[in-house]
């Protein structure tokens, strides 16, 4: 439905959704231990109401640089994504791509049927910089968390684990447009359809359950976005987070 957390506030509309994931590691299949060479695809379909229109906001969390509106109108979204990963010792290269399609007919008499497509993807690279292999962290067709080689320790003998990452995404929602008929994904005109990212990562793990990451992400718009009667052309973001689970 319209997410995890989120009220359902239509149940009629926006009723269950059927989702699949099939994923392979060839390198086990192949007894190579230490690598994984991961591919996997997922797919899913389901009715949402026209609150759970989609929108975009930057991966800083900055920045909202796109919305759509399906005023009264009740639409089919399908998602379908394709993933692969290749790891050999602490390196790993890993990409993503996605489409979920929203499908439908506007509301009114005059309804007009409308089928949108938001296309996104990114390819990353992370190195271990303190040899952390990351096949040790991969179960059950995903990777995990990261596990130190040795704990850090205040009175020497461990660093924890570090980890620096490069990513680019890619976000491409060109079928919604300012001229569109109401109702069947239109965009303001003071927003963009089109963004993509480039996000710098350095990450510590003192220890398996505690981490600190720090990101530089630049968000470049394909057309200025307007905000508070401002016309912006990127974001730029540095972000810190430190979190401890138990």
């Amino acid at each position: 439905g319209q997410g995890k957390n989120n009220n359902e506030n239509d149940r009629i509309t926006d009723g269950t959704d059927y989702i699949a994931r099939v994923g392979v590691n060839i390198a086990e299949m192949v007894g190579q231990k230490n690598a994984v060479y991961h591919l996997a695809a997922a797919y899913s379909d389901g009715k949402l109401p026209a609150a759970a229109a989609p929108s975009g906001r930057t991966e800083g969390r900055g920045l909202t640089y796109f919305t759509s509106a399906f005023t009264g109108a009740n639409m089919d979204r399908t998602r379908m994504g394709a993933e692969a990963a290749v790891a050999i010792g602490p390196v790993k290269f890993q990409a993503e791509y996605t489409q979920a399609n929203f499908s439908g007919k506007s509301a009114g008499a005059a309804g007009v049927n409308f089928d949108r497509d938001i296309n996104a993807w990114y390819a990353a690279v992370n190195w271990a910089i303190t040899g952390e292999p990351y096949a040790a962290s991969y179960r059950n067709g995903a990777f995990g968390r990261l596990r130190p080689n040795n704990n850090f320790s205040p009175k020497g003998g461990g660093w924890g684990a570090w980890e620096l990452g490069l990513r680019y995404s890619n976000f491409d929602a060109s079928d919604f447009k300012s001229t569109n008929p109401a109702g069947t994904g239109l965009i303001p005109a003071t927003l963009t359809n089109e963004a993509n990212a480039y996000t710098v990562g350095l990450k510590w793990l003192p220890t398996p359950n505690t981490r600190f990451l720090l990101n530089y992400i630049q968000t470049d718009f394909d057309t200025p976005i307007t905000i508070n009667n401002i016309k912006v052309d990127d974001e730029k973001a540095i972000t810190f987070r430190a979190q401890f689970d138990f």
